[in-house]
């Protein structure tokens, strides 16, 4: 469980009939992985060899669904959305051995990767909510948005490092710290990857349509039907 503020772009797109439609999006974010790469080589760097592919989580998503908006008058509406459809994980990846004999102090989803449930399509659903002001009516307005995506059928991928947590670092030679890495217990683990996420964030909406409004305008002849388009 991890909160951080994170770059996650996206597009979606919806088309409306009134207040209901239906809509599709697209979004891709990274997720950080453990143990954290660059915390973990902190100390032991100088006498380590890495093989690395990747150090974060990568999910990239296109879901399709439908939604509805409710209109507050002044630009202001709120809408709910439920979407779903097909979710791609990549699981970080990398090794990390001792330069002199080779042994292994971690690795994540790299030699000892007992999973392919990554290189798989999940399935996904995605309920949010929004609330969206357009200035003066215009096509261009901004949104604030909380959603909780769910992935469905990941299998585990396998963890395996040795636990410097309890280690001294401070006042020993490059040797004696080499010396207590390779005794440190090993820990194994086994992880689904960021599955569930909640999002909380604010973006850009641009509206383009066309709405019809009937009327009366009088002249000196009578009185015509008047459109209004925008």
């Amino acid at each position: 469980l991890a909160s951080t503020a994170r770059f996650m772009p996206g597009i979606s797109a919806g088309y409306y009939v009134r207040s209901w439609g239906i809509l599709a999006e697209y979004g891709a974010f990274s997720s950080p992985a453990q143990p954290d790469l660059e915390t973990y080589l902190k100390n032991i760097q100088d006498f380590t060899s890495r093989n690395i592919n990747s150090t974060e989580w990568k999910t990239n998503y296109f879901l399709a669904g439908i939604g509805y908006r409710k209109s507050f008058g002044s630009g202001l509406q709120a809408g709910i959305d439920l979407t779903g459809g097909v979710l791609n994980m990549k699981a970080p990846a990398y090794s990390v051995n001792d330069k002199i004999d080779g042994t292994r102090s971690a690795d994540v989803n790299q030699e000892t990767k007992t999973s392919t449930a990554t290189e798989n399509s999940l399935f996904a659903l995605n309920p949010g909510i929004r609330l969206e002001w357009f200035s003066a009516h215009g096509p261009f307005g901004f949104n604030i948005h909380a959603a909780y995506l769910r992935a469905f059928g990941a299998n585990e991928v396998s963890t395996y490092y040795r636990d410097p947590s309890k280690l001294q670092f401070d006042g020993l030679s490059e040797q004696e710290i080499r010396a207590q890495v390779l005794k440190a217990p090993i820990i194994e683990s086994s992880s689904r990857g960021p599955v569930s996420n909640i999002s909380f964030g604010a973006g850009i909406s641009l509206r383009i349509g066309r709405a019809r409004k009937s009327g009366t305008q009088t002249t000196g002849t009578g009185s015509e039907n008047q459109e209004i388009k925008h």
